[in-house]
């Protein structure tokens, strides 16, 4: 796939605009899955370390990659929620008071 290519009128530098397959940021993190929300954090990352924005362009960014990574997390809480009723126990807490009873289960 052929991507178009632009010269900035003041560096000269050439911009290539990337190619996502992820949603466009208009919409809402909480409307994303969690790939999804990986995904634009990880575009967002790239952006920022490589220079292609500003500093006010990347403090904006910025807000949006911890928005988006507030959603991955509240994602991960309920998977971790889903999987303790799942098992009937929170298998993290058994570990410990086997591990503080001295009685590992290996």
């Amino acid at each position: 796939m052929e991507r178009s290519r632009f010269r900035c009128e003041a560096s000269g530098s050439l911009i290539i605009p990337a190619v996502s397959n992820a949603p466009e940021q208009s919409s809402g993190p909480e409307e994303l899955t969690y790939e999804q929300a990986i995904a634009q954090v990880e575009g967002i990352i790239e952006r920022i370390e490589a220079g292609d924005v500003g500093l006010e362009e990347s403090l904006t960014q910025y807000e949006q990659g911890m928005a988006l990574l507030k959603r991955c997390r509240t994602i991960l809480d309920r998977v971790d929620q889903r999987i303790t009723e799942l098992t009937g126990s929170d298998l993290r807490a058994k570990a410990n008071d086997d591990e503080e009873d001295g009685d590992l289960p290996f």
